[in-house]
């Protein structure tokens, strides 16, 4: 969740409430505080809602930058000449990445 966050937060998107939770998350992995099994359970459950927020602040900014995702048709295979394979998530890397070969000969 948290890279998620961090990923929304480099597109512009943030929530304090999402990050008062980490903070409050981390901190009780940490320390002896509520370090119950119902306590657990209750932060377990509330990861899971704010990462539910987390990740529709990421499609937002996703989408705000990038574009709505749509099907395209891409190359596969292998191509002559110099490439850089990309594997991850990160679309602010991916689109700074491509700004940066644009009219050359390199193959993403």
């Amino acid at each position: 969740m948290a890279s998620y966050a961090h990923h929304a937060r480099r597109l512009g998107k943030t929530d304090e409430e999402v990050n008062a939770f980490m903070e409050k998350a981390l901190f009780s992995t940490v320390t002896k505080v509520n370090f119950d099994v119902d306590s657990l359970l209750e932060l377990f459950l509330k990861c899971g809602e704010t990462n539910l927020k987390v990740m529709k602040m990421l499609d937002e900014g996703h989408v705000e930058v990038c574009g709505k995702p749509r099907p395209t048709t891409v190359d596969h295979g292998s191509k002559a000449g110099p490439g850089i394979l990309v594997t991850g998530h990160d679309m602010v890397d991916l689109m700074h990445l491509l700004k940066q070969v644009e009219g050359t000969n390199i193959n993403v």
